[in-house]
């Protein structure tokens, strides 16, 4: 039992230091992109055309990335996206730690997990997490990659 503890009092970790940061108002690069989300679905729906070329600044994948964001804010506003990127982060950490036991040992992955914890990207607020929604990791996960 208390083996299989450490993980879960990491992941644990991440939800508490992320929660407390949810309720804040949107950060100015947060809204461009929730904003960018809803004209972009806004336009597949046929409703209304967007005029911003947000492929021109946006990184990854801008016509797709920001959309996930626009609909959890039409749903559920700024929590839902937020709620949606702290899930993100702790599947990412998850998928760090059973990595790291593959290819290294138990040690080793808690080791990564910890490290993935403490990376600048899961120290960042909730409001500059959203900008990296499907790979809250982007900046950190380089690190256990690259063992």
């Amino acid at each position: 039992m208390l083996s299989r503890l450490p993980l879960p009092l990491i992941l644990l970790l991440q939800v508490i230091t992320s929660l407390l940061a949810l309720h804040n108002t949107a950060f100015q690069d947060e809204g461009l992109y929730l904003l960018a989300g809803q004209q972009i679905f806004l336009n597949w729906m046929g409703k209304t055309p967007y005029l911003e070329p947000y492929g021109l600044y946006f990184s990854g994948y801008p016509s797709f990335y920001p959309v996930i964001g626009g609909i959890l804010d039409f749903l559920g506003g700024l929590e839902a996206a937020r709620l949606f990127s702290l899930l993100c982060m702790l599947i990412v950490t998850t998928c760090v730690y059973f990595m790291t036991v593959q290819l290294f040992d138990r040690k080793s992955a808690l080791i990564a997990a910890c490290l993935r914890r403490v990376s600048v990207v899961s120290w960042t607020p909730g409001y500059l997490r959203c900008l990296v929604f499907l790979f809250p990791g982007a900046g950190g996960d380089a690190l256990p990659m690259g063992q």
